[in-house]
């Protein structure tokens, strides 16, 4: 197990290596972000499936934005026994139109913690804390 150091001092104690994908800087990498997703909280058998899945297609449509057709959004899964966390890098350079529709208001209603922060020549990650709880069949 491992630290995730998170901003504001929010520790996670992480459950084995994160889980890493790269996606293209188009619109359709977003369903298939949310396929990858999907797949991985149910592996792991969590009961939020469907919230991650709200939060993960709002961070990779804002990633998106941001990515030429050159480049790559990343996303990350930090997974620890209570939580997890999403993590949307992409390059930070405006590319698409398009505007926030409202949904990300109702999602960040139901998050621990989110933010963003640009990290210098690599681009923009946004990232978010989700309370997640095993599944009623797995609880002890």
């Amino acid at each position: 197990m491992q630290l995730l150091n998170l901003p504001r001092k929010l520790m996670v104690t992480v459950m084995g290596e994160p889980f890493q994908q790269a996606f293209p800087g188009e619109p359709a990498a977003v369903e298939a972000a949310c396929t990858w997703m999907g797949a991985i909280l149910r592996s792991l058998q969590f009961d939020q499936v469907d919230l991650a899945l709200r939060v993960t297609r709002e961070l990779m449509t804002a990633a998106v934005r941001h990515t030429p057709l050159s480049e790559r959004v990343h996303l990350r899964v930090i997974a620890s026994e209570t939580s997890v966390v999403i993590e949307a890098c992409d390059p930070d350079v405006p590319v698409g139109g398009g505007r926030a529709d409202g949904s990300w208001a109702v999602v960040s209603r139901a998050v621990v913690e989110f933010g963003a922060r640009k990290i210098a020549g690599q681009g923009h990650v946004a990232w978010v804390l989700l309370p997640l709880r095993r599944a009623p069949h797995d609880r002890s």
